[in-house]
C-alpha cells in the first residue's frame, strides 16, 4: 500500500472513530492502526551499527557502561572522554584521583573495559583533568 493511500485510510478510520468515540479517543485508537510502528531507539541503533565503526561503537558503550565497569565511587569522580586507537582518555575531577587511578588499578580497569566491550578495544588509559558535568 502506498504512503498516500495509507494516510487516506487512516483519515477515514479516524473520522469514523471520532463520530463514535470523540476526537481525542479517535486519535488514540487510530494510532493502533498505524502500520510498521518502529521505536526511534531501534532505528538509531540500526543506523549506528551500519554507519559507525566498531571502535566508535566501543567508545559509546564505554560511556554507557562506565559505572558498571569501575563502580559507583570511581564513576562519580570520572567520565570517559574518548576511546581512540586503543587508548581510553578518562577525565578525572581531582588530581589526587588521577595519581591513585594511574597505579595498579589502571590494569584492572583496562581488563574490565575489554570484558565489558567484548574485545581488545583498550590497551592503555590516559587520565586527564576533567570538569564535573553531572
Amino acid at each position: 500500500m502506498s504512503r498516500r493511500s495509507e494516510i487516506k485510510k487512516r483519515r477515514i478510520i479516524q473520522s469514523i472513530l471520532s463520530e463514535w468515540y470523540g476526537q481525542q479517543r479517535a486519535e488514540i485508537e487510530t494510532a493502533t492502526y498505524a502500520s510498521n510502528v518502529v521505536k526511534i531507539s531501534d532505528l538509531a541503533g540500526k543506523l549506528l551499527k551500519k554507519s559507525a565503526t566498531p571502535q566508535a561503537l566501543a567508545g559509546i558503550k564505554l560511556r554507557e557502561y562506565w559505572p558498571e565497569i569501575v563502580g559507583q565511587q570511581i564513576a562519580a569522580i570520572s567520565e570517559p572522554i574518548n576511546l581512540i586507537q586503543g587508548t581510553a582518555e578518562i577525565g578525572v575531577f581531582h588530581n589526587a584521583w588521577i595519581r591513585e587511578l594511574s597505579g595498579p588499578v589502571k590494569k584492572q580497569i583496562i581488563v574490565k573495559i575489554n570484558q565489558s566491550l567484548g574485545g581488545e578495544f583498550c590497551q592503555d588509559i590516559r587520565f586527564v583533568p576533567g570538569t564535573k558535568t553531572r
